[in-house]
């Protein structure tokens, strides 16, 4: 029996010696022999992609998952989203009786006056391009088909417009919440004819007001780490997963989608932009940091005045509401306004005649109110 044991303990030694040696042996020939020519899936993964292969895109890890590379998601994103994307020209009539070959009886891409986003499969469209009421146009999807467009309003806030083409069934993709886009989060910039442009997001949220932020009409902006051409006016970004993140206007700005939520809601509801106005100018306090370091209070959004010394809009639903300077706003419908919630991206989802319920502290006393929302209207220097 002793020999018998002596012989497993002995067997047992050499196999733990001999894998040991053979992982120290793939190491030394992996770092220092093949210079990474021969890799083994059991230790990481085999890249065809690091110069040997011309534009391979395939990495193996672990043997068993297989990772695409960006381009190729790229592509993918592409032809996901082109549905959903379309060019808008103005109409031609087709010929009747003479059946030649004429280049004007035909669309032709480079003609394209702009390009639009498809919000509803009914032919609701969101488009950077201004349309002269006088003419006529049409669109055309990425798979050639033609539709005449039939309405259009114009959102006195942004450049955009909202068009309605005589559509049935058309692809709408999804939005993303502002909340739910980071610094550094990939993203992918798209036009009706498929260009693209694959970069990065640097700031989610950026807003160039003042240092007293307006409740109204409040566009946020995305800062990308890669600057848009003009020639993606009217192009749409988006996330990885092929979502919506945001719209490019004339000059190549990133408009958040989020933005646009009351100018699409109301269209659809009156056929007409109807943006709502609450009328107060305010701080986000989890923006301030006092002299020690230190953020006393992170939740909640304090009325200020602006440069122009208004805290609370003359005659606006807040000062209807009684709501006064100093006031700290801390919940809207019960959303905290904190982590990214912000007091004028909510109310830019909600349209004119919406009603809220607030919470907000005076002097440290818990008060709330419900307040009808008033209608957009800019305010006068």
């Amino acid at each position: 029996m002793n020999i018998t044991k002596n012989i497993w303990i002995i067997l047992i030694f050499v196999f733990v010696v001999g894998l040991a040696g053979g992982i120290i042996g793939e190491l030394v020939a992996r770092a220092y022999l093949f210079d990474h020519s021969f890799v083994n899936p059991f230790f990481g993964s085999i890249d065809f992609n690091n110069g040997q292969y011309d534009r391979a895109q395939l990495i193996i890890r672990d043997a068993k998952k297989i990772v695409v590379e960006q381009d190729d998601k790229t592509a993918e994103i592409i032809d996901s989203v082109s549905g959903s994307l379309v060019g808008i020209f103005k109409k031609i009539e087709a010929p009747t009786t003479d059946t030649s070959f004429d280049l004007d009886n035909y669309y032709y891409s480079k003609d394209a006056l702009g390009q639009g986003l498809v919000i509803t499969s009914d032919g609701w469209i969101i488009t950077a391009l201004t349309l002269n009421p006088s003419d006529d146009y049409v669109i055309i999807t990425a798979g050639g088909r033609v539709y005449d467009i039939k309405e259009a309003a114009k959102d006195s806030l942004s450049s955009f417009s909202l068009i309605r083409a005589e559509a049935r069934d058309l692809p709408v993709l999804k939005f993303v919440e502002a909340v739910n886009l980071t610094k550094g989060q990939s993203v992918v910039a798209i036009d009706w004819q498929g260009q693209n442009i694959l970069t990065t997001i640097s700031n989610p949220g950026y807003s160039p007001d003042e240092l007293a932020r307006a409740s109204d009409g409040l566009l946020m902006k995305i800062i990308l780490a890669r600057d848009l051409s003009p020639d993606f006016k009217g192009g749409v970004l988006f996330t990885l997963a092929g979502e919506i993140v945001g719209l490019v206007d004339g000059e190549g700005n990133v408009n958040r989608i989020d933005a646009f939520s009351a100018a699409i809601n109301s269209t659809l509801k009156h056929n007409e932009i109807r943006r709502a106005s609450l009328g107060v100018y305010y701080l986000r306090l989890d923006d301030l940091i006092d002299a020690e370091g230190n953020n006393p209070q992170t939740v909640g959004a304090m009325i200020y005045p602006n440069d122009k010394k208004i805290a609370v809009v003359k005659n606006s639903a807040a000062d209807k509401a009684g709501l006064k300077n100093g006031d700290i706003i801390i919940s809207i419908d019960g959303i905290r306004l904190t982590n990214g919630e912000d007091l004028a991206t909510i109310i830019s989802k909600h349209i004119a005649g919406d009603k809220i319920f607030i919470e907000y502290e005076r002097v440290g006393e818990a008060k709330d109110a419900e307040i009808e929302l008033g209608e957009y209207q800019k305010i006068k220097n």
